[in-house]
């Protein structure tokens, strides 16, 4: 029997963390959801395995752990996904198998126990912090999204895995036009700790916006999230594959278009101006950054925190010896979703 945690006791637990901080809540059952060809499956890929590399996400911590993808609408692609992640981010194969980040080997479905159950023993038998289903209908056949009982049914299923200590976050759809909406009945979004939506931006096709909608036990960020991904040629120019390389706070009252590359970035300062006209490869000191943008202090500090974590420029070295690099801005060739 698990132990009753009187009022006392509760108001030492510890708040809520961020599985990727300022993005995703460490919540014990989670929904990413957007229409079609938001790039929903790299996002949750990406953070999947920087938790399963320890690394951070675009400047951004994530809580190190192992991590299960059930990729349940087909695996065909995921192999060059990871393969493409790995040479952005710099990870060996043996790190991530040490590591442990693995995709489910065969068809789930949620709508019966015996599926949910292999499901449960496989993560538990690898020890795995977080399972991404991807997407919520692909492993719910049979059931109907518009009923509550079936969804409820379904969740319950999955709540198996949250109360022995795994974060589960699925991907879905929205309805109609709707980008605040999830398809389907309102059992899901009622019943879910975290919900974070996502929406492409409709004048760059590898661009788009995350928002917390809901965060049941903890704060909402008071700003959206502007991405933006490059096209990655892997294996010289034969396969190509989508890796974010940037993400940055944008208001909520800011619009959910852009108009500019200033805008997709999220750098609209000082600094993002004087990067257009920077020269890859110049190298620059914190000081003599401040003085040809005309910033100090904090609010230099804060554009250089952006900058880095947006790719503009790479932070070298520490404290006095600190230089700041500017980046090759990456090629953005579209590809299909």
């Amino acid at each position: 029997l698990q132990r009753v945690v009187t009022l006392p006791d509760a108001k030492l637990l510890q708040p809520p963390r961020w599985f990727v901080e300022g993005v995703v809540p460490e919540a014990g059952l989670g929904v990413l959801y957007g229409h079609g060809g938001t790039k929903k499956s790299f996002l949750a890929l990406d953070w999947l395995l920087c938790a399963a590399a320890g690394l951070p996400w675009l400047g951004r911590a994530v809580v190190p752990g192992r991590g299960l993808y059930v990729a349940a609408e087909g695996v065909a692609g995921l192999g060059k996904r990871v393969a493409a992640w790995q040479v952005e981010r710099g990870v060996s194969d043996p790190s991530l198998a040490e590591r442990g980040a693995g995709s489910y080997p065969r068809a789930l479905t949620l709508a019966r126990d015996d599926g949910a159950g292999d499901l449960l023993a496989r993560a538990l038998e690898l020890e795995v912090r977080y399972v991404v289903l991807d997407t919520w209908r692909r492993v719910t056949p049979g059931a109907d999204e518009n009923k509550q009982q079936d969804v409820g049914a379904a969740l319950s299923r999955v709540e198996a895995l949250v109360h022995r200590g795994v974060s589960v976050l699925l991907l879905h759809h929205t309805a109609g036009a709707d980008p605040r909406r999830m398809r389907g009945s309102t059992v899901l979004f009622d019943d879910v700790d975290a919900a974070v939506g996502v929406e492409r931006d409709e004048g760059n096709p590898l661009a788009g916006r995350l928002t917390v909608r809901k965060n049941k036990d903890g704060e909402e960020p008071a700003h959206d999230l502007l991405f933006r991904l490059l096209v990655l040629d892997y294996q010289g120019e034969e396969e190509t594959s989508l890796v974010a390389c940037s993400c940055t706070p944008r208001s909520p009252t800011g619009g959910s278009g852009s108009s500019g590359a200033g805008e997709v970035d999220g750098l609209e300062g000082k600094l993002w101006a004087h990067a257009l006209e920077d020269p890859p490869g110049t190298v620059w000191t914190r000081e003599e950054l401040g003085q040809a943008v005309g910033l100090s202090g904090r609010a230099l500090d804060r554009e250089l925190e952006r900058a880095t974590g947006t790719g503009l420029y790479e932070k070298r070295g520490m404290t006095r010896g600190t230089r700041y690099i500017r980046v090759p801005p990456p090629h953005s060739t579209q590809v299909g979703e």
